[in-house]
């Protein structure tokens, strides 16, 4: 286990959750599928430590999380920093996933670094069964093996940070 810069504290967890707070609910639901499959998620600002700084600390999750998981919602896609998120994401190639729990579209800011992301679409079938391709894809990942899931159509596909998939 890693630990974030500056801290002291220790850093194990696998998946970077981007949400604004009024998605609080809806990533305490994916948090809530995914811890118990092992998958663990880092979550502002339960996992900020106490005099922390709220960007040193987003920072050091993002380069420390193997997958950023993103859900485009009309407000996320207009917060300024869950687009910073998903850019300093790419950036560090980490593997993007979004899951999409209606047909929205990301924001213009956030197309370019999601373009060749293939979507976990939620909207017509039950949010935990599409939460199982997420953890099936990040399981991997956390421990630094290629991602498995190459699948189109509705299926989950990760987009590492190079735009290629």
């Amino acid at each position: 286990m890693e630990q974030l810069s500056g801290t002291g504290r220790t850093f194990g967890r696998s998946v970077f959750t981007s949400h604004t707070s009024k998605n609080f609910r809806l990533r305490d639901e994916i948090r809530e599928f995914l811890e118990p499959q092992g998958i663990s998620c880092w979550i502002a600002p339960r996992d900020i430590p106490a005099g922390q700084q709220y960007g040193v600390s987003i920072i050091e999750a993002i380069r420390q999380c193997a997958v950023t998981v993103k859900v485009p919602m009309e407000k996320s896609n207009q917060s300024k920093p869950a687009v910073s998120e998903i850019e300093r994401t790419f950036s560090y190639r980490k593997t993007i996933i979004l899951i999409r729990l209606r047909e929205v579209l990301p924001a213009s800011e956030l197309e370019f670094f999601v373009a060749n992301a293939q979507w976990v679409d939620a909207f017509s079938s039950p949010l935990e069964a599409r939460i199982d391709e997420v953890a099936k894809i990040s399981s991997p990942l956390k421990l630094g093996l290629p991602n498995p899931q190459r699948h189109r159509h509705g299926s989950a596909m990760a987009c590492k940070g190079s735009g290629q998939l």
